[in-house]
C-alpha cells in the first residue's frame, strides 16, 4: 500500500470534503482531549468505535484503515507488555526465564489495558482528521489562529518528504529482495545498507526540493487550494452547519458522561 497516495486520495474524495476544516479540527481535537482526560474504559471504547466508524463511513476502506492502524499498534504492544512486569504488587502469572523469575502483575495489566484503549482512542481521533482533511487546508486553518507561517511551511515540507522517503525505501527494499539480499546471513548487512542509503537519499531529496522551490520563485509561502467550497476567509456570515451541531452534541454527551462519572 502506498501510504501517501492512499491518504491523499481519501482526503479529497471523502464524504466530509465539503465540511469546514475548522469544524473537523475542533471535533477531532476536543474528542481527543476527552479521551486523554477520562479513565472510563467504556468511554474510551465508545470514542474508538465511533471515530473509527465515522472515518470508515466517510469512504475509507476497512482494509486500508486497519493497515494504517497497525503502524502505531506495533509500537504500543511492547510498551504495554513491559508495564505488566513493572507496576503493581499482586502477581497473576509467574514464570522462569534464563534462571530469572518474572511476575506479571494485575495492576500492571489493568494499567496497560487502560493505556492501550486511551492510545487507540486518541489515534482514532487523529486518523479521522488526517483521512478526511488535506494537510494544506489544516495548515491554512491553523494560520488563521496566528500560527507562524514558517512552522506551517516546515510542517508541510516534512509531511511530503516523509512519504517521499517511504517510497524510496520501498523501491530500495524491492531491489534488495530481487537480489536475494534478505536471505539468511545477509539480512543484517542488507538492512544496514538500506538505512545508510536512506540517509544519503534524504539529504539528496532535501537539496532537490530546495532547488525546485527556488526555480519556481518560492518566496516563503506555499499556496493552498480549496476543494469544492467557497473561501472561508471571504465569507462574512458563518452559518452553523448540521454537521457541527452533531459534533458538538456528541462531544457534549461524552464530556457530561466523563464528568458525572467522576472519571
Amino acid at each position: 500500500m502506498h501510504l501517501d497516495h492512499t491518504l491523499e486520495s481519501y482526503t479529497v474524495s471523502n464524504k466530509f470534503v465539503n465540511i469546514r476544516t475548522g469544524e473537523k479540527m475542533f471535533f477531532s481535537i476536543f474528542t481527543l482531549f476527552i479521551a486523554v482526560y477520562t479513565q472510563s474504559p467504556f468511554l474510551l471504547l465508545l470514542i474508538l468505535f465511533t471515530m473509527s466508524s465515522i472515518t470508515i463511513w466517510s469512504g475509507v476502506r476497512v482494509k486500508h484503515y486497519l493497515e494504517v492502524l497497525m503502524i502505531p499498534l506495533t509500537f504500543l504492544l511492547p510498551s504495554i507488555f513491559v508495564l505488566a512486569f513493572l507496576c503493581g504488587s499482586e502477581p497473576v502469572l509467574i514464570f522462569s526465564l534464563l534462571g530469572m523469575y518474572l511476575a506479571m502483575m494485575r495492576e500492571g495489566l489493568e494499567l496497560g489495558a487502560l493505556l492501550m484503549m486511551r492510545s487507540m482512542a486518541g489515534i482514532s481521533c487523529l486518523f479521522f482528521l488526517i483521512m478526511t482533511t488535506p494537510i494544506a487546508e489544516m495548515l491554512d486553518t491553523m494560520k488563521k489562529f496566528r500560527m507562524p507561517e514558517i512552522v506551517g511551511e516546515l510542517s508541510f515540507m516534512v509531511y511530503k518528504l516523509i512519504f517521499v522517503l517511504i517510497d524510496e525505501m520501498e523501491s530500495t527494499k524491492i531491489a534488495q529482495d530481487a537480489r536475494l539480499g534478505y536471505l539468511r546471513g545477509n539480512r543484517i548487512k542488507s538492512l544496514s545498507l538500506l538505512l545508510s542509503s536512506m540517509l544519503v537519499r534524504s539529504l539528496e531529496k532535501a537539496q532537490n526540493m530546495e532547488r525546485a522551490l527556488e526555480a519556481r520563485c518560492y518566496a516563503g509561502k506555499m499556496p493552498s487550494l480549496k476543494f469544492g467550497r467557497e473561501n472561508e476567509s471571504e465569507s462574512k456570515v458563518h452559518v452553523i452547519s448540521p454537521s457541527l451541531i452533531l459534533m458538538i452534541l456528541f462531544d457534549a454527551c461524552l464530556l457530561v458522561m466523563a464528568v458525572e462519572g467522576g472519571v
